[in-house]
């Protein structure tokens, strides 16, 4: 009997240790520190990716690095690599209007457009209450055609020919591209001076953001980490040109932690200004820049940036006195739901397969797999001309797996078997083909035709998507 009771005692023991090291119900769990959540997130991607946070709470700020940049100069990120920030720079060009109204050089009721019979103002333009589409017509048709770099030719007359054109209702809140570019516009000619200029004498240099930029010089290019597409290849960068006030600036984690603690402590006039809610009926709301909203039902006030191969992000909860800054140079989709992690200390959330991309998946699998099968079971081609035909439409089938497949989630090895199987079958076709030449094509004709739409989209594939 002693010898069960010590049993008891000893179990007691052990149940209470566990208890104590966090097994009961209600017993807080340590948190992750910002370096480990940053850490699973850089482990998350199959490609290149560099993610740079600061967090800032009432304990302190905190940083956090991890990941690489794809830039061989500097490949590992460090607080001064520089990265896209996409429609944040919305915040500094809102910025820019609200220092003009600060000297009296403008009111936020100043016209957006004097030239043009609209009631449009500024402050509409700024907070997105002025009803206006996200992008011009003809500009989301080339964004569709070209989305390697969408903005890419842009010029004011642009901007200029949509308003005129549009049919805007100032009582609807709708996020857009088209407005914040035309403040800017607006801005500097009003002031005779280059947008670029006025942003950096009177926004910047004020904030003291010395390594935030429009245009890079030879030092600042070689700070820049690779952007990278959702499905984690390497892309280009954007030229916004009419648009860069909507989106066109690039800067670092030093940079933007500082503007956060700027904003957080909302010191500068310009920064009070813009940190004023526009209009109370906007779901979510709108300030100069600034975007309103909740999480876990406290007030949030944020702004998010993405463009095609990065993802930024600057927020805080003003009752907890929680800011965060992220910095990505892969274009994530579920970046916003990052942020808000690291900005709350909760866990990462779950990655997720977007339907779209499943869709998508699919239909190249088809492809490919109708494409083998041909090249392996169908006739010869009885021309030359049809030859061509046939690899040209294998080679657009090839390009376009490799441009769009989700490779965020598809292991590459996917494409290179079908690289290797098609290319396989392609020079097997050649070869027996040396043995029974197809007749020689005609020089001309309706016959050629084929083959042009094929070129086209090859091309398309090549330059268009990269």
């Amino acid at each position: 009997m002693p010898y069960l009771k010590r049993l008891a005692v000893l179990g007691l023991l052990l149940a209470g240790l566990v208890w104590a090291s966090g097994g009961a119900p209600g017993l807080a769990q340590t948190a992750p520190t910002l370096q480990q959540q940053v850490n699973d997130y850089a482990a998350q991607s199959r490609g290149s990716q560099a993610v740079a946070a600061l967090r800032i709470t009432p304990e302190g700020t905190e940083t956090a690095l991890a990941g690489q940049t794809g830039n061989p100069t500097h490949p590992l990120p460090t607080a001064d690599t520089l990265f896209e920030i996409g429609s944040i720079t919305k915040v500094f060009t809102a910025l820019l209007l609200a220092a003009q109204v600060h000297q009296g050089a403008l009111t936020l009721d100043t016209p957006a457009d004097t030239l043009l019979s609209t009631s449009l103002t500024l402050q509409s333009l700024a907070s997105h209450t002025a009803g206006l589409p996200r992008l011009p017509l003809s500009r989301f048709f080339w964004s569709l055609l070209y989305p390697a770099n969408p903005y890419r030719g842009s010029q004011p007359r642009e901007l200029h020919r949509a308003i005129a054109t549009a049919d805007p209702d100032p009582t609807t809140c709708q996020y857009s591209n088209l407005g914040p570019a035309l403040l800017g516009q607006r801005l500097a000619t009003a002031a005779g001076q280059p947008y670029e200029t006025l942003v950096q004498t009177q926004v910047l240099t004020p904030l003291g953001l010395t390594d935030t930029h429009f245009d890079l010089d030879a030092e600042t290019e070689a700070r820049l980490a690779q952007g990278h597409r959702e499905n984690t290849l390497a892309t280009a960068n954007w030229q916004f040109d009419a648009y860069a006030p909507a989106g066109g600036l690039k800067s670092t984690l030093t940079d933007m932690g500082q503007f956060l603690a700027a904003a957080m402590a909302a010191d500068w006039p310009p920064l009070a200004l813009s940190l004023q809610p526009q209009s109370e009926d906007c779901e979510p709301n709108f300030g100069l820049g600034w975007i309103f909203t909740e999480l876990e039902g406290a007030p949030l006030i944020m702004h998010n940036g993405r463009t095609g191969g990065y993802y930024a992000f600057v927020g805080w909860l003003p009752d907890a006195e929680r800011g965060l800054v992220l910095l990505t140079n892969t274009s994530d989709p579920q970046g916003d739901g990052v942020a808000t992690a690291l900005l709350t200390g909760e866990p990462l959330p779950d990655r997720t397969v977007d339907p779209g991309s499943g869709i998508v998946a699919l239909v190249l699998v088809g492809l490919l797999g109708y494409q083998s099968w041909s090249l392996g079971r169908s006739p010869p081609p009885r021309t030359w001309l049809k030859a061509a035909e046939e690899l040209g439409e294998t080679l657009l089938y090839l390009v376009l797996a490799y441009q769009l497949g989700p490779w965020q989630w598809l292991p590459v090895a996917l494409w290179w078997g079908g690289l290797a199987l098609l290319v396989g079958l392609s020079l097997r076709r050649l070869w027996r083909l040396r043995a029974s030449p197809p007749a020689a094509s005609p020089g001309s004709g309706w016959r050629s035709l084929g083959l042009v739409p094929t070129l086209l989209l090859l091309g398309w594939a090549i330059v268009g998507l990269r």
